[in-house]
């Protein structure tokens, strides 16, 4: 069976909004580092939602400036429009070539002195944004932050190569609030969350991928080999849960921050004790 340590203590953490402050149990370093020791069992991944990389990640870097260790391997600092795609992967040896997102860290430029326009520019080609930003709405209907979809593309604007790399950009709110030309720094932002991946997608990742479907309907679990955890896993996956939840001893990827929440059996799911 594959076990992770219980929930630490209760804390409360400066980039915590009352009603979320159970996410960062996860961000407790010595917690984190416990879980992130020990591999995912085979066939488990790390994808974590819209939301989640906004509210838990990325105001994390904001906020505190760092990830817990244990995370650190995840969610690398780089400075991205450097590099194409596949130098960055081959750069950094902790990436695995097979895994199906890579997740970054970086700088973002602006284009011109003054402007709001980011630099696009990266190692032999340059990112192409699709369509405008998206909001990324949390459960209650507030706007935290934007997503961005761009395809690379090899070469030299606007005679480009279309490649299969594709990236998802995120920032928060206050980032694109404050983002005020007049300034004489080059830089747009310090740090800006990125999602890599190559478009080949099977049947399966596409009824989980955000940017065709829902994914804040799709639960991912850690551990499933007792026939009770896998009717509560059922019953969670019918009510449309997400995030970070737990049954009894077990912590699960999901979560129960949803309206939905509000009428399901807690014998199955319930927060942790504070």
């Amino acid at each position: 069976m594959y076990t992770l340590p219980p929930p630490p203590p209760h804390s409360h953490h400066p980039a915590a909004a009352p009603d979320t402050e159970y996410y960062y149990n996860l961000m407790n370093g010595d917690y984190c580092d416990r879980i992130m020791s020990e591999p995912l069992p085979l066939g488990m991944r790390f994808l974590p939602t819209d939301v989640e990389l906004v509210r838990v990640y990325l105001k994390q870097k904001l906020i505190v400036g760092s990830l817990p260790h244990g995370l650190q391997k995840l969610f690398l600092d780089v400075a991205l429009y450097q590099h194409s795609p596949q130098e960055l992967i081959a750069m950094h040896e902790q990436l695995e070539e097979d895994q199906e997102d890579w997740y970054f860290f970086t700088p973002r430029n602006r284009k011109y002195l003054n402007g709001q326009r980011p630099e696009r520019t990266a190692g032999n080609g340059f990112w192409k944004a699709i369509g405008k930003d998206t909001p990324v709405v949390e459960y209650n209907g507030e706007v935290i932050g934007f997503k961005r979809v761009l395809d690379f593309y090899e070469g030299r604007h606007p005679e480009g190569v279309k490649t299969e790399w594709k990236m998802h950009e995120y920032l928060t709110k206050e980032q694109k609030d404050h983002a005020h030309a007049g300034t004489t720094s080059m830089q747009l932002n310090k740090w800006v969350l990125c999602k890599i991946y190559k478009n080949k997608r099977d049947k399966k990742r596409k009824i989980i991928d955000s940017s065709d479907h829902d994914e804040d309907n799709y639960v991912r679990h850690r551990q499933y080999n007792d026939e009770a955890f896998l009717q509560a896993h059922r019953e969670v996956e019918n009510a449309g849960l997400n995030g970070l939840f737990y049954y009894g001893n077990h912590h699960v990827w999901g979560g129960f921050g949803d309206p939905e929440f509000d009428g399901f059996d807690h014998q199955f799911v319930h927060p942790p004790t504070h």
